[in-house]
């Protein structure tokens, strides 16, 4: 549940940046819609792929610490 509300915050985040990054495009403080996609892109994948990898994520990270311990 962890990882799928980190993935979550990073979706949201990238498309808050997308958003002001494209208002800005078009605004009175000009930046390059180049310079908006490098910033807001990889965070935006960086979100759907900690989202769609959360499964596997948490299957390495709790693992059966009892089994651990066995040889």
């Amino acid at each position: 549940m962890i990882f799928r509300i980190i993935g979550a915050f990073f979706l949201v985040f990238g498309g808050i940046a997308a958003l002001i990054a494209l208002i800005f495009t078009f605004g009175e403080m000009r930046i390059s819609f180049g310079i908006a996609v490098f910033y807001a892109l990889p965070t935006i994948i960086f979100g759907i792929l900690f989202f769609s990898l959360s499964r596997i994520l948490a299957k390495w990270v709790c693992f059966d610490f009892d089994k651990f311990n066995e040889q």
